[in-house]
């Protein structure tokens, strides 16, 4: 689950993502408007399949000895 610090940057950054799209004066600010739910959810889905895909990849690579001889 990675450091606390990690996880605290990283709700940060979903909270500031949350503000500059949903909140009215970011939007007038940035000329932006706010994300539907159909859109967030795909938005959502490929980058948790993303995720997978990677880590996919990791344990192929660390099972195959990629990782060491690369010196990673």
């Amino acid at each position: 689950m990675g450091t606390p610090v990690v996880l605290g940057a990283v709700g940060a950054v979903v909270l500031a993502q949350l503000a500059f799209t949903y909140l009215p004066v970011m939007q007038a600010l940035f000329a932006t408007r706010p994300v539907g739910a159909l859109e967030g959810l795909v938005v959502v889905a490929i980058g948790a399949a993303l995720m997978l895909v990677l880590e996919v990849e990791k344990l192929v690579l660390r099972r195959l000895g990629v990782a060491e001889a690369a010196g990673a």
